[in-house]
């Protein structure tokens, strides 16, 4: 047997029977081609015969002479067929010596059978597993040589089998003809192959063999377990994979879906929901749109569609779904894969945005806001509604751009305002500022701004903040000045305290003008802090005092004239109106006293009083109009217009003094209860009648957070309410609406760090039907110990907030026992604060 190369006529290969019958040995051989074993004449013929393989046929049978080693010349048989071989044409030829006897015939063509599977490993066994022959594919597939292979067993292949199996084995191949099975097989390193096995029995002329086919199929296994386990990382994945998945078919039925998809229909299995139309859950309005995806992603094309869907348990889910199509292996589209996210959260939250913006909006109008927007690159001004009112114009006349901003800036300001701009956009100041604007009418406005810089990848991008006109805000700022220039240059004493407390030690002084100290020989900073109780002795009638103290407590304006004491010693008598001052929501602040010096006004009376009492006996009626004429001068006085009279104009010399006092006479009308706590006249006349309604707690909480929606939103405060015990209480609204203010405000203003606030607020109705409100928070908390006898006075603060004042738990208290009734608290460090409001029961 011979391979040789049909393109070249190369030999490949001989087997040994052709080395014998021809001289050569395999090496020499595969030195030749197949024209040089031919005679010379018949070379000729064989290339003729071998120019194309037409002329050859891919199976070839003629008798050709050919030439042994020695130069013998034979005539053989040859039967030759051509295959393709890693690439090549090569043809496998038997050739038969004619003159050999018939064995060898036979044996070169069982050679040719074997050599013809070379592309596959093969031996043959004999019935007691000995190897009969093999190809070298065999050999090469296990690690051995061909002398090493010759020498093995069946058993040394497979350490399974013993001689028993092995005859086993052969007598039911011999029964079946052929079998064909998967084993594993040893190499010679001892490492174990997977293989297929196809086996077939031959008895070739008594010769009985187990003609087996040996494939390696170890990689195509490993192949197979490696498939098997992406399957199932990739099953793995999808099933936990959170989002929706799912395979849809060319009507829009689904072929397959993960749990998470499941979850998101509220399907309890997949059998519930396959081969349904996955459009029947989408909501009618959006059918359309999610077919259209459809029939885009069987074009070819990948998208994404929102729409709003009812689960199969009615529940209501907004989703995302981005499609992509699926190809088969010819390249046509057959499938459908959807990737669906549940938005119903996003959803949410943009309108949850767009809600906030309106309200943002809306505060921002109620506010007297107005914002604005600058693009550092382009120069172009955004205002708003706002803004453009604040400017005095219109929408339409506003012309975005920077420089014409600043024109409308007063002449003064400009250069100032445009250097703390340029110090805002490089980082060193921040932009808190106040100016001047003029409008068309030429009126002047003072504005105050404050703004941030925006900065993309370290460059300032943009600038955007707010104004809001504070012009009437300076006006009475000036107004005050004004004020208080007439108090400092009063020729009467003036001295104001706080307004608690009334017992020992008293109120303190915050506030002396400098005719106080002319009076008293006593400078402001050796009084300030101290209470007017330094300045008395023990001569003043027990009378006197008495009213002081009950006009204090009752917070009543009053007049009485006490024995006081200078700082060098020397007593006099000071007559003084007192009057209570009051802030903007009617809660008083402070005390104001007007004092002169009437010593001698005082001895002259004690004069007369001595002469009094020697003609009470003589004349009664003349007593008691004088007692009432004493009552009459000495009544309260109850308003500024009291005050003003107190200051005589005839003992002033100083023009612009006078002209001070015309003013603060003029203006007098024009002050309402708003002025700060320094220099507040107003005389406050007392509400000894409160107005009591039947209020409900939940409208009054509606009111209170609407006023504060926006604080609320931006602590994200959560207030949870239940009035169910008792709805409505007989009370002052003004009163429970500050109350509800305050502790709402305060629970906000004082929250924990690391949580966001949570007040609880209900109702309670004791055996006794005594109502009690209560507010419990989970802010900072305070320590009880340190704060329990302190926590309702005036201007306690125990932390550290700057907009803290320390006045609001004092009014809370303030109010409810102007109601006759009371309010507890407990509370603890950094869990949080309850207040029990106890109301007075009502009278049936």
């Amino acid at each position: 047997m011979m391979m040789w190369e049909f393109d070249t006529l190369k030999i490949l290969d001989v087997n040994k029977k052709a080395s014998q019958v021809y001289g050569y040995t395999k090496d020499e051989f595969t030195q030749l081609n197949i024209k040089q074993i031919r005679p010379e004449e018949d070379i000729p013929l064989i290339e003729d015969a071998t120019k194309n393989l037409e002329s050859y046929g891919v199976e070839h049978k003629r008798v050709w002479r050919h030439l042994k080693k020695n130069g013998a010349l034979m005539f053989v048989e040859v039967i030759a067929h051509v295959f393709e071989l890693n690439g090549k044409l090569v043809s496998i030829t038997h050739m038969q010596d004619v003159t050999e006897s018939l064995k060898a015939e036979e044996k070169l063509r069982l050679s040719d059978y074997i050599i013809q599977k070379t592309t596959t490993a093969i031996y043959l066994v004999r019935s007691d597993g000995s190897i009969y022959d093999f190809n070298e594919a065999a050999y090469t597939m296990l690690g051995y040589t061909k002398e090493e292979f010759a020498m093995l067993h069946q058993m040394d292949l497979d350490p399974t089998l013993n001689l028993t199996k092995i005859a086993e084995g052969f007598e039911e191949l011999r029964r079946e003809g052929t079998a064909s099975f998967l084993a594993k097989i040893v190499k010679k390193s001892g490492a174990l192959i997977d293989v297929e096995i196809t086996s077939s029995f031959i008895d070739y002329d008594g010769i009985k063999l187990k003609c087996s086919f040996v494939t390696d199929i170890t990689e195509k296994k490993n192949v197979e377990i490696k498939l098997i386990e992406n399957e199932i990382y990739l099953r793995s994945i999808l099933d936990n994979e959170p989002e929706c998945v799912k395979v849809l078919n060319v009507k829009g039925e689904l072929l397959s879906m993960n749990p998470a998809g499941l979850a998101m229909i509220e399907a309890d299995n997949e059998q519930q929901v396959l081969g349904h139309r996955m459009t029947d859950l989408v909501n009618k309005k959006y059918q359309l749109g999610f077919n259209r995806l459809s029939k885009e992603v069987f074009k070819g094309n990948a998208g994404t569609f929102e729409f709003e869907m009812t689960s199969l348990k009615g529940s209501q889910r907004w989703l995302e779904t981005h499609a992509v199509p699926l190809k088969d292996s010819t390249g046509e589209i057959v499938k459908l894969l959807g990737v669906t996210r549940d938005i119903t959260d996003r959803k949410k939250a943009e309108d949850d945005k767009k809600q906030l913006t309106n309200r943002l909006l809306l505060a921002t109008k109620s506010a007297q806001l107005g914002i604005w927007e600058w693009d550092l690159e382009s120069k172009t001004v955004f205002f708003d509604q706002g803004m453009c009112r604040i400017y005095g114009m219109s929408e339409n006349e506003f012309k975005a751009d920077y420089d014409r901003w600043i024109t409308r800036l007063h002449d003064e300001d400009r250069e100032k305002i445009d250097n703390e701009i340029q110090l805002a956009i490089t980082n060193k100041k921040d932009y808190h500022t106040e100016f001047r604007i003029v409008w068309d009418d030429h009126s002047i406005h003072y504005i105050r701004a404050s703004g941030i810089v925006e900065n993309v990848d370290g460059k300032p991008k943009r600038m955007i903040g707010v104004n809001w006109d504070v012009t009437k805000e300076k006006e009475k700022v000036q107004h005050l000045k004004l004020l208080e220039s007439v108090i400092i240059n009063s020729k009467d004493s003036i001295l104001i305290t706080e307004a608690e407390p009334f017992d020992k030690p008293g109120p303190k002084i915050l506030f002396v003008n400098p005719a106080f100290t002319l009076m008293t020989g006593y400078t402001p900073e050796e009084v300030i802090g101290k209470t007017p109780r330094i300045l008395q002795n023990e001569d003043t009638e027990r009378e006197e005092l008495d009213k002081l103290r009950v006009a204090m407590k009752n917070w009543e304006s009053a007049e009485i004239t006490v024995s006081n004491t200078r700082k060098n010693g020397e007593k006099f008598w000071n007559n003084f109106s007192m009057t209570p001052v009051a802030d903007e929501k009617g809660w008083f602040t402070h005390w104001i006293a007007v004092e002169r010096d009437v010593t001698k006004d005082k001895e002259t009376a004690l004069e007369k009083e001595r002469m009094m009492k020697e003609l009470l006996e003589n004349n009664l009626e003349l007593k008691q109009f004088s007692y009432i004429t004493t009552h009459n001068l000495r009544a309260p006085l109850t308003n500024l217009i009291l005050i003003c009279k107190l200051l005589n104009p005839e003992k002033i010399e100083d023009p612009s003094t006078l002209q001070l006092i015309e003013a603060f006479k003029t203006s007098t009308d024009q002050l309402n209860d708003t002025l700060n706590d320094l220099i507040n006249v107003l005389i406050v006349k007392e509400k000894t009648d409160l107005k009591l309604e039947e209020l409900s707690f939940e409208e009054i909480l509606t009111k209170v957070k609407e006023s504060i929606s926006e604080t609320m939103s931006n602590s994200k405060a959560v207030i949870e309410a239940d009035f169910s015990a008792m709805q409505t209480v007989p009370f002052t609204k003004i009163y429970l609406e500050s109350i509800f203010l305050n502790l709402i405000t305060n629970s906000i203003r004082y929250r924990h760090p690391d949580r966001p606030p949570i007040i609880k607020i209900k109702t309670t109705i004791d055996a006794a039907g005594i109502t009690k409100l209560i507010f419990s928070d989970n802010g900072i908390g305070m320590d009880m110990s340190r704060v329990k006898n302190k926590i309702f006075g005036f201007h306690q603060r125990f932390h550290n907030n700057a907009d803290s004042k320390g006045i609001g738990l004092f009014l809370i208290k303030s109010q409810i026992n102007a109601l006759k009734g009371d309010i507890e608290v407990d509370s603890q460090l950094n869990i949080g604060t309850t207040f029990k409001i106890i109301f007075k029961k009502a009278i049936k």
